[in-house]
């Protein structure tokens, strides 16, 4: 069994001082691992088994204390954007000229940003990082009218009507049908290919 961390009286005066601290729940059970050992003398497998925590979980709490001190308790949890390319800020400086094209009626392509962020940080990347960065400055695809809008119903009905066929003559707007497989043998994927 590892030999518990030793404590002085003074990191016990410096914890009674810190008792009437108001806590979230995750700092005040940072700050039970240490006092429970410091001031009732418990094992760190007593207190992991109170709090309901991994025993390595305590003695790395307690580990901190002795180090670093009361900061331990209101330390921020591991985590973030470890991996980014560019920070928040960046990404909107980075995205402002393709916002103001946008204001002036212009349409952006995810391929066209994908290009310019690939230039910007020297090196390639997948479509699904420039999908999420657009995300998360709440971007959404908007595609354009699927007809004008001084479009006149009643040409468009005109020109359905006078379709040619593929004949290249006037004709009726029906598609020419194709022929059937003559064998049952003979599958539609492919020319002469049985089924199997």
């Amino acid at each position: 069994m590892r030999r518990p961390i030793a404590f002085s009286k003074s990191h016990l005066h410096s914890l009674e001082d810190l008792i009437q601290e108001k806590w979230s729940i995750g700092e005040f059970e940072r700050f039970q691992c240490v006092w429970l050992r410091v001031a009732l003398d418990l094992s760190p497998e007593q207190i992991a088994t109170g709090l309901g925590w991994h025993i390595v979980s305590v003695r790395r709490v307690q580990e901190g204390f002795a180090r670093r001190g009361p900061e331990i308790f209101s330390a921020k949890a591991k985590g973030g954007r470890h991996h980014q390319n560019l920070s928040l800020e960046e990404e909107l400086s980075f995205l402002a000229p393709f916002l103001d094209r946008a204001r002036r009626g212009e349409l952006s392509t995810a391929k066209e940003i994908r290009t310019a962020y690939e230039m910007r940080i020297g090196r390639k990347v997948t479509k699904s990082t420039i999908y999420r960065m657009l995300a998360r400055h709440d971007w959404r695809k908007i595609a354009p009218r699927p007809r004008h809008p001084k479009q006149d119903p009643a040409a468009a009905a005109a020109f359905k009507k006078t379709r040619r066929n593929n004949s290249g003559s006037p004709g009726t707007g029906k598609q020419p049908t194709k022929a059937k497989a003559s064998s049952p043998n003979v599958s539609r994927r492919g020319k002469g290919r049985p089924h199997q």
